[in-house]
């Protein structure tokens, strides 16, 4: 069966942050990028899906938009603050932030840079 990448958040099959093309776009304009431009789209999807996977994971602030959505975002009641000024930027709740986007392609490189659950040396150690 094949892999089908769906982004949209009002979609039921709504399964990953970002779509192929802007992970694409997100990585070509990226340093040190072998890896995802090595990489065929099967492995690209799989390794998108598994950065959206991880993403939900975290705890994020607000609350889902739905008490159905099968993702963590879309979000009502999340904000900040632009870096450079005291505008406050209200994130809509209807779509997927492009932090996110970005955040999900990242994470999808790093995947396919290497094996991230592989041993790392250090297990068993809680500081070094």
């Amino acid at each position: 069966m094949a892999l089908i990448l769906d982004a949209d958040p009002t979609s039921p099959t709504f399964n990953c942050y970002s779509l192929l093309s802007e992970a694409n776009d997100y990585h070509s304009a990226r340093l040190q990028n072998a890896s995802w431009t090595e990489s065929g789209a099967t492995d690209k999807n799989k390794a998108l899906m598994w950065g959206t996977r991880q993403l939900n994971t975290i705890l994020w602030r607000g609350v889902r938009t739905s008490g159905t959505q099968n993702q963590e975002f879309p979000r009502k009641g999340l904000s900040y603050y632009e870096a450079d000024s005291s505008t406050k930027i209200i994130i809509t709740d209807t779509l997927v932030p492009e932090f996110l986007k970005d955040a999900t392609a990242e994470l999808a490189m790093y995947f396919l840079d290497g094996d991230s659950t592989a041993p790392t040396g250090t297990e068993g150690f809680s500081r070094i």
